[in-house]
């Protein structure tokens, strides 16, 4: 399946070959981009997304690329599947988030990218009260 990602990549910057960029594996479901994330190969996300290979998919397990990243501790591959939109609400099969799944495998520096941004007081609210 590996060697099948090496050659998607090489159709998506030819463009001159459509690959079947959400083509499952047989077994488990996993897709290129999933495969991708699992292997840290981040430079192949952003062109793998710009073709069209669904960022949100999940395998059999309920398991997204963002999961697969995450799992395997690559966090610049969680960093590029966040910046391309990849949705760190999905849980699987188990019920299983990204971050909780970073946070329990003490994966601190991915568990930052997945956090949502602390709202800020409203401090000009506070300010105009005194």
């Amino acid at each position: 399946f590996l060697l099948s990602l090496v050659g998607s990549e090489m159709c998506i910057r030819d463009r001159s070959k459509k690959p079947a960029l959400d083509a499952r594996e047989r077994r488990n479901g996993q897709t290129a981009l999933m495969m991708a994330a699992l292997r840290g190969h981040a430079a192949l996300i952003p062109p793998l997304v710009e073709a069209g290979a669904g960022i949100d998919l999940q395998d059999n397990g309920g398991r997204t690329a963002l999961m697969y990243a995450v799992g395997a501790g690559h966090r610049d591959a969680v960093a590029a599947l966040v910046a391309a939109g990849a949705d760190p609400g999905i849980a699987d099969q188990a019920g299983r988030l990204p971050l909780a799944l970073a946070e329990k495998m003490n994966r601190e520096r991915i568990a930052e990218l997945l956090r949502p941004p602390a709202a800020e007081p409203p401090a000009a609210a506070a300010d105009a009260k005194d």
